[in-house]
């Protein structure tokens, strides 16, 4: 019974937590946790790994794209990013991030336009009725 209460809550919050038998696991708590130890590149293969497994979880993309950028890989951030992006249009983050490798790889217009079109969806969502 605790079991099924545990996951009822874990579905409703919907972030960061899959159930895996009796083991909650975190990929994005774990990775930080390796990264915060310096396991650069550990946390990076490890969040690698459990996108393998669940492609569609914009928000795991998206801290993939900032642990890539904190090791200067602009080009694979920047993919990151827009998966997020596709993956879920409607998050100003995933659009917004890309403003920074896209000025690390020498294209500060198009930086720009990313962060422009981010604080437009910021707005739109924030205040619906009004735009």
């Amino acid at each position: 019974m605790e079991i099924t209460k545990l996951m009822q809550i874990l579905a409703a919050d919907g972030r960061d937590a899959v159930v895996r038998g009796l083991r909650v696991e975190n990929p994005i708590a774990d990775a930080r946790k390796l990264w915060d130890a310096g396991q650069k590149q550990k946390a990076i293969e490890g969040l690698k790994q459990q996108i393998e497994q669940n492609p569609v979880r914009a928000d795991w993309w998206i801290q993939l794209g900032i642990f890539e950028m904190e090791v200067i890989r602009y080009e694979e951030a920047l993919c990151s990013f827009r998966k997020a992006a596709r993956l879920d249009p409607f998050d100003p983050h995933a659009l917004g991030l890309q403003a920074g490798p896209l000025e690390c790889l020498g294209y500060p217009k198009a930086a720009a336009r990313a962060h422009r079109e981010a604080l437009k969806l910021e707005s739109w969502r924030k205040f619906p009725d009004q735009n």
